[in-house]
């Protein structure tokens, strides 16, 4: 389409044409063999981005050593046995006109303790902030073996038909550990100076370019500010920038954030779109070569203007591509309302990436490419699913698709569910029900509104299968004064449909408590934050270390391990450290929870008990939305 011709431009890297600007970033996935060796399913899981129309794949970290992988599942480049497994994935990308790149990779102090098999080595000897372990400082010999080893997989990987290599030099692993003053206390040549400390990747891709040659693409990936005090800034990496270039670096990939601001790797919800682009931008003025630019622009739109607007020549999209991997082909086809929008939660890809094995919230098919196929019923049935929020569309939608007679009904006049509420407080979060409700309306489900069932009344539409996602509803505080005129729900608030005085204390700091904090101190409010364990416990942790910096910055006052104890027309008592303590307040914010709302299946269960029910979502259990968009696949992808 023609507002989007920029981003559907051949470009190149080296002498390497690419048939579009779209690279996937690198993304662990933990779909390889715990050995380093390819799967089917990650093959599968490639090619199928390679079909969605990506011009470049960036393979996830790949061990240059057996004993260094981030952590178990990562593909390995160690040994020429992995050779011929690795050619089968580039065959297979080969085959829809994408091409691929491997990304190099030490993992430092990050090796995990499933992979390593000796202490974790550094550039010094500075203990771990999170694991408490001392890394062991590497000696020169050991920095010249290493250099050795990334020569040896990158000649591996051009072996195997990749068609270019990328150095990983960010993210806080090894190579962004000697670029960092923080990480490199070292005194020798690879140490002290900026130049000093550019010296390993520069070593490096000088003995790639040896051995592969003067025509194999060399992508550098780095960090260019680690968003930590005392760390890599852009200053620095503006210096560097030009000895990258001399060792080798036919393109550059700027990206940010280390192991101690990995909200900055993968920024989440709560950041804007583009909210990494003035570092592209930045390196962009002082160098000829192609830089890709990342952080959040799964929006073609805005991907296509900053191409526009000259800040980078490629940019790279990570957690959109896992979201929905046509998303290439859908835009260059027009269809932008067809994909499927990552909304950046990182709850199923970041969170489980660190653990185990990648899902995605919004796209059940994730890591099952090389086994789900869509198949129509064999018999059609009659489905009727209570509760319009996320579980009961994602449900009413495949069912449909797959051919039954579907009917949803929603006892309010929107779709949703509790999603909305959260929306208010998260713009970027709503796209998902506007593109759950969009194939909903496309997959011919009938969705009746303003309609709220009882057992009875569902009997007597004869279903053949029925699903209950009626949700959950709020708790309340059971406290006295509890239910005083000074009280309001959380969601109530973010939803806009109370309002708070100036002063407000919010009770319960899981996320729907600390986003209405948020909310409110964004409008100027004093706002505090009181709850019985530590702030967002429960929250996936780059999220959490997002969110807790915001409530910090706007001046949230945070009483974790507090206990609300009563509630009078004038604030809070709070037991903190076994004293009371008065918050004042105009205004209460009750945020301790949901409960699960599901009396109508076990009704249903009394009236028709050979009747087929099933309960899912929050309506089984209050979780999340990667729970409960799961669910009703599977419930509906078995019907």
């Amino acid at each position: 389409m023609s507002s989007l011709n920029k981003l559907f431009q051949p470009g190149r890297i080296g002498k390497l044409e690419l048939k579009n600007r779209i690279v996937m970033a690198a993304m662990g996935t933990g779909y390889c063999h715990h050995d380093g060796y390819v799967l089917d399913e990650y093959i599968a899981f490639m090619e199928e981005r390679a079909k969605g129309g990506t011009g470049l794949l960036m393979t996830g970290v790949t061990r240059i050593l057996s004993e260094v992988g981030m952590r178990p599942g990562s593909m390995g480049i160690y040994d020429d046995k992995l050779i011929p497994g690795l050619r089968t994935l580039t065959d297979a990308v080969h085959q829809h006109g994408a091409k691929i790149f491997m990304q190099l990779h030490h993992s430092g102090t990050r090796t995990s303790e499933e992979t390593r098999a000796v202490i974790p080595s550094a550039p010094s000897a500075i203990v771990h902030f999170r694991t408490g372990v001392v890394p062991r400082a590497l000696t020169l010999l050991e920095i010249e073996h290493l250099i050795k080893a990334f020569g040896e997989g990158a000649r591996r990987a051009k072996e195997a038909g990749f068609d270019g290599v990328e150095v990983h030099g960010g993210h806080g692993y090894l190579i962004c550990q000697f670029l960092s003053p923080r990480a490199n206390r070292r005194e020798d040549q690879y140490g002290g100076s900026v130049a000093n400390r550019a010296r390993f990747p520069c070593d490096i891709m000088r003995e790639i370019r040896r051995v592969t040659g003067a025509d194999f693409p060399i992508i550098f990936r780095v960090s260019a500010t680690e968003y930590v005090q005392g760390g890599t800034d852009l200053k620095d990496t503006l210096e560097q920038v030009p000895l990258f270039v001399q060792a080798g670096a036919d393109a550059l990939h700027v990206s940010a954030g280390s192991d101690e601001a990995l909200q900055w790797v993968t920024p989440d919800f709560n950041e804007p779109p583009a909210c990494l682009t003035y570092l592209a931008e930045a390196v962009k003025k002082i160098t000829k070569v192609p830089v890709i630019a990342v952080g959040k622009l799964g929006d073609p739109l805005v991907a296509n203007q900053v191409l526009e607007d000259g800040i980078a020549d490629f940019v790279a999209l990570g957690r959109p591509l896992l979201a929905d991997a046509y998303l290439p082909r859908k835009a260059m086809e027009g269809r932008l309302d067809d994909i499927m929008r990552c909304i950046y939660c990182n709850n199923g890809c970041t969170e489980n990436r660190l653990i185990g094995r990648n899902r995605c919230a919004v796209n059940p098919e994730l890591g099952q490419e090389a086994v789900y196929r869509f198949e129509p019923a064999k018999r059609k049935k009659k489905i009727v699913i209570i509760g319009g929020g996320l579980a009961g569309m994602e449900t009413a939608t495949i069912a449909a698709e797959r051919g039954h007679d579907v009917h949803l009904y929603e006892k309010t006049g929107q779709l949703g569910g509790q999603w909305l509420p959260a929306t208010a407080a998260k713009p970027q979060i709503g796209t998902l029900t506007v593109n759950m409700a969009h194939r909903l309306a496309a997959s011919g489900a009938k969705v009746h509104f303003n309609t709220e069932l009882d057992a009875p009344g569902v009997l007597k539409q004869k279903p053949d299968l029925v699903v209950v996602a009626t949700g959950a509803t709020q708790t309340m505080l059971e406290i006295p004064g509890a239910d005083g005129n000074n009280i309001v729900m959380a969601w109530d608030v973010l939803d806009g449909s109370v309002q708070t005085g100036q002063e407000v204390v919010v009770v319960g700091g899981g996320l729907t408590g600390s986003d209405a904090a948020y909310f409110l101190a964004r409008q100027g409010k004093r706002v505090s934050l009181v709850n019985n364990s530590q702030v967002l416990v429960h929250v996936e942790r780059l999220s959490k270390l997002t969110l807790k910096e915001k409530l910090i910055n706007r001046g949230v006052y945070l009483y974790p391990l507090s206990r609300a104890e009563s509630i009078t027309e004038r604030g809070v008592n709070v037991i903190n450290d076994g004293e009371i303590v008065f918050l004042k307040a105009d205004t209460v914010v009750i945020a301790v929870g949901v409960k699960q709302e599901n009396a109508i299946a076990a009704k249903l269960a009394e009236l028709a008990p050979t009747l087929a029910v099933h309960t899912i979502g929050d309506a089984y259990d209050p979780r999340t939305a990667l729970e409960a968009i799961h669910e009703g696949f599977k419930i509906a992808t078995e019907a």
